[in-house]
């Protein structure tokens, strides 16, 4: 039997989670498949291991640079995309002439008040 089930207890080897897409090494003493009871999980020969690791690794190699170009053809179609969509225009905001504010020294305002208390 190759396929079994997330919380079964499994003999050692090597077992892949088809769900999550995962790898799952089991110890020489066994033991359990992590997981909810519904995660499907096949157990894969050490050759089948060995052969099927690095494939995925060239695979992904492979495909990364395609990845890349995607992305920047992504970027360009919404840098072009903001080019022709129009926006509301801006709501008309009345200009005021800069007044600053007037400056209020306590300081002087106290020694004012103490000169004519004393």
């Amino acid at each position: 039997m190759l396929r079994y089930k997330g919380g079964e207890t499994v003999k050692p080897g090597f077992y892949f989670n088809l769900e999550e897409w995962e790898a799952q090494v089991v110890p020489k003493e066994g033991g359990v498949l992590t997981g909810a009871a519904e995660n499907p999980y096949i157990r894969m020969p050490l050759p089948a291991v060995l052969v099927l690791a690095p494939l995925m690794g060239a695979v992904y190699a492979f495909f990364l640079p395609f990845i890349g170009f995607a992305m920047v053809m992504m970027y360009l179609a919404g840098r072009l995309r903001r080019l022709f969509t129009t926006t509301p225009p801006a709501k008309a905001v009345e200009a005021r002439p800069f007044k600053p504010m007037a400056r209020k020294d306590v300081r002087t305002e106290e020694a004012g008040e103490r000169r004519k208390a004393a």
